[in-house]
């Protein structure tokens, strides 16, 4: 501490008064450093009172905060603390310039100094309007966002987020601007929930639940912009994920309401929306008491006359009964079988994006539900005559490929391995696509040398996105299997090949899979065994793509592309 005041230029040495050096003084003889020290506390009240005569309150609060943070000082944080809440003199015109210093407190690394920010954030907020606490919003936004910038990026580093109370003071401002109703700065504030939000911890947020959902429930309505409703979804679903089984998400006063506000986004015309609250209903539904009869007025909107609603109903009936399948009856299950038989058998002479979409989901809710239940026998029928049907059944059979270990298992494992090989050899692409992604998933699980030579052959397949297919499908293989040197001659050789493709896209793919079949983001162990292990001709054309390799290495552009796109919520 005293070496920080010796340093020249420093904040100290520009102390204007005379009262100001000597309350410095005072709180550098508090040795222990502590909030206990009331000795010292009690002995810098009358200086304060003279520098608040003498400086003005501003200069009083600006040299306690200071001290606080840049000195560390916890007398100056309980000094500060008391001040703001007892000395009766109201700080609401002064906000702008007052809460980021306190703010900035949050990130002390002294617990009693955080504890006493908070405390005085707190009393400042209780001083003040709700015109001064929509005016003070962008100042808080810029300065949690500078906050956590200098935190590297990770809100869970300062310790006042962390805090029981930390969020409290914050809440109270967003709640106050959100339900002014001010379209110029309802948006912001919004924002600024969604980042406090992300940031908090669960026992931070549990403090704050209903101040935080009541005014978005509240400001929720048809005529907000896209981005602002998106916002609010997203909120609500990080709080419903880190609140999960607790009392206070299955509020039920608040259940109701948060469940109409979902469905409504449900039946939004933005996609981006529907998506948002198909995911925040999921979560909810995670601890939902009651999901089979959220599930079926899900089934029950999935029989509307709009594609648009139907698509996100599929999507979150999917997801939610991939969330609580023991919850569904048998009942359920055949208004499943009942439900998807309707779109997919019915014949459309020249699919929409929107048609195709319907299939996919249709067949990938069957698929869960077939998968979850494990009733393999329905993704058989991956060969019929009828288009939709057919493409439905490959989806049925990729997703109950993610359960391969099991099917293998069974007395069903001759007939899986034919109803793929089926799919695989099929003349609709969509089926193969569907076949190739589920032969990742079998990969993944089982390593089967025959099974493997022939997905690679796909590489050399006359549609560009079998082929993008079959290098995104190797890709993932690679990722979470360690293959042997061995296996891996009878792959790279094509995935090589594959970058020199004449369709960009399946270059790309074909790029990804060779990195992390290598492991190049790792290390060059597995690179230079394969390269010591092949011919020279071999060799050559694995130099040749190296630069490449680990110039998108160097990038970090080395994440897998998914392996499917179909309309999803998580």
């Amino acid at each position: 501490m005293n070496g920080r005041r010796e340093e020249e230029g420093g904040w100290i040495r520009q102390l204007r008064s005379l009262a100001l050096k000597e309350l410095d003084s005072k709180l550098d003889l508090c040795e222990a450093n502590n909030e206990n020290d009331r000795m010292v506390i009690e002995k810098c009240a009358s200086d304060m009172e003279r520098v608040r005569s003498e400086d003005g309150v501003p200069a009083l609060i600006d040299y306690l905060i200071k001290k606080a943070s840049q000195d560390a000082n916890v007398p100056a944080a309980v000094l500060l603390n008391t001040f703001i809440a007892n000395s009766g003199v109201s700080l609401a015109d002064q906000a702008k310039v007052v809460l980021p210093g306190l703010l900035n407190l949050y990130t002390s690394t002294n617990t009693q100094i955080v504890d006493h920010s908070i405390g005085a954030t707190a009393a400042l907020i209780q001083s003040m309007g709700q015109k001064e606490m929509i005016t003070v919003l962008p100042v808080m936004n810029s300065t949690i966002d500078q906050m956590v910038a200098t935190a590297g990026g990770k809100g869970q580093h300062i310790p006042g987020f962390k805090h029981s109370n930390g969020l409290t003071p914050l809440i109270t401002i967003i709640q106050n601007t959100i339900t002014a109703k001010k379209k110029e700065i309802s948006g912001m504030a919004i924002e600024t929930l969604k980042l406090v939000v992300e940031l908090a911890e669960i026992s931070t947020l549990e403090n704050v639940f209903r101040a935080a959902t009541i005014p978005l429930i509240q400001v929720y309505r048809d005529d907000l912009s896209v981005n602002d409703k998106s916002k609010i979804l997203k909120s609500m679903g990080i709080i419903f994920s880190k609140l999960i089984q607790t009392s206070h998400v299955s509020n039920p006063f608040l259940l109701p309401h948060i469940e109409s506000m979902f469905f409504k986004a449900l039946q939004d015309q933005s996609s981006s929306v529907r998506l948002a609250g198909g995911s925040a209903f999921v979560r909810l539904m995670k601890f939902h008491p009651k999901p089979e009869a959220t599930m079926t007025e899900l089934l029950r909107l999935a029989t509307s006359e709009d594609q648009n609603l139907i698509e996100s109903s599929l999507a979150t009936a999917r997801a939610l009964f991939a969330a609580r399948p023991d919850e569904m009856s048998d009942v359920t299950f055949e208004e499943i079988l009942f439900l998807t038989e309707e779109i997919y058998a019915k014949p459309v002479a020249d699919p929409s994006e929107i048609d195709n979409s319907l299939t996919f989901c249709s067949g990938a809710l069957l698929g869960e539900m077939v998968m979850q239940k494990r009733d393999w026998r329905t993704m058989f029928y991956v060969i019929s005559p009828e288009p939709r049907r057919r493409q439905a059944m490959g989806y049925v059979l990729q997703f109950c490929s993610m359960k391969a270990d099991v099917i293998w298992s069974s007395d069903l494992g001759e007939k899986f391995l034919e109803a793929h090989e089926k799919a695989l050899t099929s003349n609709d692409p969509i089926v193969v696509l569907c076949a190739l992604r589920a032969a990742s998933f079998i990969l993944q699980k089982t390593i089967d040398t025959d099974f493997l030579s022939a997905v690679v052959r796909y590489m050399k397949h006359e549609n560009s996105d079998v082929r993008q297919m079959t290098a995104i499908s190797l890709g993932h293989f690679l990722y979470e299997r360690d293959v042997p040197v061995d296996l891996l001659k009878g792959v790279v050789p094509q995935l090589i090949k594959g970058t020199s493709d004449r369709n960009h896209a399946v270059r790309k793919s074909s790029q990804l899979a060779l990195i992390h079949g290598l492991k190049l983001t790792e290390n060059r162990i597995r690179y230079d065994e394969y390269r010591t292990a092949v011919d020279l001709i071999e060799q050559g054309h694995l130099d040749e793509i190296r630069v490449n390799m680990s110039s998108r290495i160097s990038a970090r552009n080395v994440a897998l592309e998914p392996l499917d796109t179909i309309t999803t919520v998580d």
